[in-house]
């Protein structure tokens, strides 16, 4: 008989030993993480309104914070995006902070943030879609995840969570097509999810599997290190809507106050500290090839995230986030280019039954904009309001 087998299983439980070495060493009591930004907390548990990449990539953290929100009555929804939803970005106005609490009736939970696109979106809607008995989701949709210069080879394998990829073929709801095309995908993304056909041949990928899950969950553990933070307003058993008006009135007094760059529509510290060098670089490497603006690849990614949302049973409204018109209009993506862009992003969501709130008539709203595309407090508001009629009904 061969002796391959029993190599295989030394090499396992060896690497095995080293996986658990690293758990403990990330695990020494006073080390301290990387937190999310925004947390507040209930009893022991800690609810995030950003998280951090540790976080973002922890299936069970996820599941978790779903779980802990909804034992304490938040009735919590998960949004899915990037950096549009962290609350440096728009403040107390950003939905990821405004509706956290459950104060209104409502938890947003954020899932992503900033290099997490469209295929990355798919699987995590397709793992959490079916198990929670919520019906309806969000999903941020960004411009840059479809520009010439995206590279999602660089940035998925990093934030890939096998966790949440194994709870995303196991879902019953998502059919044997779409969990094909979207394994197929990773694969060219450079994510290895193949399995070997006998029970020694898996050993290296149940191994894989197994070292990364433990690491995860020790970086998240070592993460979660931290010192108490205050609780929250208990959620009310007759939760009243925001104010908006009285919201609206605080968003644009701040912006009153705060100085603004007149030829851009951003915070002027902002374009003191980034603008000139961000419009530098986006004129010199946004270099468009054959004409092909946008990815098609993404696009198709983009389809499979709204399909494993319907399929899951977690319908998502696509908020269609705008660019900075003045900013923009300074790069190869000029409004007619813009244009393709947003259409482009309705008709999938038409395709594919999904409702949208369109937010491009904003490209040019000298109060929406911090940057060249994330929402100032106005803008953040505008957001915050669109997520709460949809979830809310």
């Amino acid at each position: 008989m061969s002796r391959a087998p029993f190599k295989r299983l030394a090499a396992v439980a060896a690497a095995l030993a080293l996986a658990a070495g690293i758990c403990v060493a990330l695990m020494v009591p006073g080390a301290r993480g990387t937190l999310g930004i925004g947390v507040s907390s209930a009893g022991d548990a800690a609810f995030v309104a950003y998280p951090s990449y540790v976080q973002a990539s922890n299936y069970h953290f996820v599941t978790g914070e779903y779980a802990a929100r909804a034992k304490a009555g938040y009735n919590p929804h998960f949004v899915f995006g990037s950096s549009e939803l962290s609350p440096r970005h728009g403040g107390a106005m950003n939905p990821s902070k405004l509706l956290l609490n459950g104060e209104y009736g409502i938890s947003t939970l954020t899932v992503g943030r900033a290099t997490c696109e469209s295929l990355w979106q798919a699987v995590e809607m397709g793992a959490l879609g079916g198990t929670t008995g919520q019906d309806r989701s969000v999903l941020f949709a960004s411009m840059q995840w479809f520009m010439c210069y995206r590279a999602p080879q660089d940035h998925l394998p990093a934030m890939f969570s096998r966790d949440a990829y194994d709870a995303f073929m196991e879902n019953d709801h998502i059919s044997a097509d779409l969990k094909e095309r979207v394994t197929q995908r990773l694969g060219e993304y450079g994510v290895r999810v193949t399995k070997g056909s006998s029970p020694f041949s898996s050993f290296p990928d149940t191994l894989d599997r197994t070292m990364t899950s433990a690491v995860d969950d020790a970086r998240l553990r070592l993460e979660n290190n931290r010192a108490a933070v205050p609780s929250p307003r208990a959620p009310s058993a007759a939760p009243s809507a925001p104010d908006w008006a009285g919201l609206e009135t605080s968003a644009t007094r701040s912006l009153a106050v705060t100085p603004r760059n007149k030829t851009f529509a951003v915070d002027e510290n902002w374009y003191q500290k980034r603008g000139e060098a961000w419009l530098k670089g986006a004129k010199a490497t946004w270099k468009v090839r054959g004409g092909e603006y946008f990815s098609q690849q993404e696009y198709e990614d983009f389809k499979m995230a709204l399909a494993a949302g319907v399929e899951s049973g977690m319908v998502p409204l696509v908020v269609i986030q705008p660019v900075n018109g003045f900013m923009y209009d300074q790069t190869a993506y000029t409004a007619s280019v813009r244009r393709e862009y947003y259409a482009m992003i309705r008709r999938a969501c038409e395709e594919a039954g999904v409702p949208y709130v369109d937010f491009s008539s904003h490209e040019y709203d000298k109060n929406f904009f911090q940057d060249y595309s994330h929402p100032s407090e106005y803008g953040a508001l505008l957001y915050s309001q669109a997520v709460y009629n949809y979830l809310k009904d």
